[in-house]
């Protein structure tokens, strides 16, 4: 009887046993389920920062070549506002030109006529 009785606790203790692996794998397996179910989460997100870095990336390049292109525009409204100031002056010395001219032809004539007078 003895062996009986010790068989009999082997056997609640296997059952025991055996009922708390099959509750230990039952959570193990909701784990796994969880983390896979991350794991495919955190793909999406690392996906998506992949694609917005290079979004970026390209932003970064189109606007260094706005810039560049603003900076030429630039330039060139620099030199077309420089322009009529500078055609200002040649007109400006132009005018003085003709005008000491016309002075200095007055005068000599002025002298000639009184020369041959």
């Amino acid at each position: 009887m003895a062996d009986n009785e010790t068989l009999k606790e082997k056997v609640q203790t296997m059952a025991i046993t055996i009922a708390q692996l099959e509750k230990d794998v039952q959570g193990l397996n909701q784990r796994l389920e969880r983390n896979e179910k991350r794991v495919e989460q955190m793909t999406q997100i690392n996906e998506s920062l992949i694609k917005l870095t290079a979004t970026m990336d390209y932003m970064a390049k189109e606007q260094k070549r706005q810039g560049d292109q603003l900076t030429a525009q630039g330039e060139k409204i620099d030199k077309i506002e420089k322009e009529p100031g500078e055609n200002a002056k040649y007109y400006k010395r132009t005018a003085v030109t003709c005008i000491i001219t016309g002075l200095v032809s007055a005068a000599l004539g002025a002298l000639i006529a009184l020369l041959f007078k």
